[in-house]
């Protein structure tokens, strides 16, 4: 029996996710970049925004919602790492925290739609 799994599923949604910002107009700067412990799945420019995103990517139907496994310690995460990264690179632009959530229906991806959306911080 086919079985993905949950590394392949990210993959996948991560893959779907810098497709669809591509299409909206984003640059994707980075892709799992890691900064000691911590992880940022995609680092995205527009204008004068650099924008760190969390791409979840779960069953349609999950048991816990793709946007609930986003918490307070996994945000705290993503700005402990923006700070590190910002520094790093110099950045004197607009930062904010994004979200992309994929959800799928079918593993061969006749059904992916995907949709964006945490608020600025």
């Amino acid at each position: 029996m086919f079985k993905n799994t949950n590394k392949e599923i990210g993959d996948l949604g991560e893959k779907i996710a810098g497709k669809y910002l591509i299409s909206k107009g984003y640059e994707i700067v980075g892709q799992n970049i890691r900064w000691k412990k911590y992880e940022i799945d995609l680092i995205i420019k527009k204008d004068d925004w650099l924008i760190f995103v969390e791409v979840k990517t779960r069953k349609m139907g999950a048991y816990i919602p793709a946007i609930e496994s986003i918490n307070k310690n996994k945000l705290q995460a993503m700005s402990n790492f923006a700070d590190n990264y910002i520094k790093e690179i110099d950045w004197n632009g607009n930062i904010r925290f994004d979200a992309v959530i994929i959800s799928y229906s079918y593993l061969n991806g006749s059904h992916l739609p995907a949709a964006s959306g945490l608020p600025s911080s």
